[in-house]
């Protein structure tokens, strides 16, 4: 539904009694202007007085950067925690986090993979060095997850 006020956005529900739908622009705006009350405001729209003075519920596309930097710092503080360790179970571990976690977030709004080209071709790199040097199977399987094909054959129209 749109703004009851502004009849131009998307609007997020206030009101317990009715319809009403308000953006964040006119919530603040309201707000401001109708400071009869400091704790109940009235519905713009029925009239009921008992809608709380707060600021209108955050969204995905509110909260994408904050919770892309959480992301970005948690995958930080997980590699750099195996840099030192050497090629054994516990790294590995670590390191099938790390992928699966990748996995879990293609396609939504916090997908690094798709945003960001070089943390793409670094993880592309890292798991062909992982498949190839150090000979890790589970490699391959997260290449075909990430990136839809094996690390032993060309993606389409690559020209390698």
């Amino acid at each position: 539904m749109s703004c009851c006020i502004c009849l131009e956005r998307k609007g997020t529900p206030v009101c317990p009694r009715c319809p009403c739908t308000i953006c964040q622009r006119c919530w603040n705006i309201y707000t401001v202007k109708t400071s009869e009350d400091y704790d109940m405001l009235k519905c713009p729209l029925c009239r009921y007085k008992g809608i709380e003075v707060c600021s209108l519920p955050e969204t995905r596309s509110k909260t994408q950067p904050r919770r892309k930097a959480m992301l970005v710092r948690e995958l930080s503080h997980s590699i750099n925690s195996t840099c030192n360790l050497p090629f054994s179970e516990d790294k590995m571990k670590i390191v099938r986090g790390i992928f699966q976690r990748l996995h879990n977030l293609r396609r939504t709004d916090i997908d690094l993979l798709d945003t960001h080209l070089v943390f793409n071709d670094t993880v592309r790199s890292k798991l062909l060095e992982m498949y190839n040097v150090d000979g890790w199977q589970g490699a391959a399987t997260y290449h075909i997850l990430l990136y839809g094909y094996h690390p032993e054959a060309s993606p389409a129209g690559d020209m390698y």
